[in-house]
């Protein structure tokens, strides 16, 4: 943030897009993301299956 006045800058900004993380939040944030990924990819076909008139089987 080069020619920005630190007072004017945003105080809930937590990281800028060079810092990295502490590992512990990165991998929290990991297993948040592999979670959405892998409930998105077993729900959906779940529900097209049931709305098409699909059983369990």
């Amino acid at each position: 943030m080069a020619g920005v006045d630190p007072s004017l800058a945003r105080q809930d900004v937590r990281y800028e897009p060079p810092d990295r993380p502490p590992l512990a939040i990165t991998a929290g944030l990991g297993l948040q993301y592999a979670l959405l990924c892998i409930a998105s990819i077993v729900l959906t076909p779940a529900i097209m299956i049931t709305v098409a008139g699909g059983s369990d089987a």
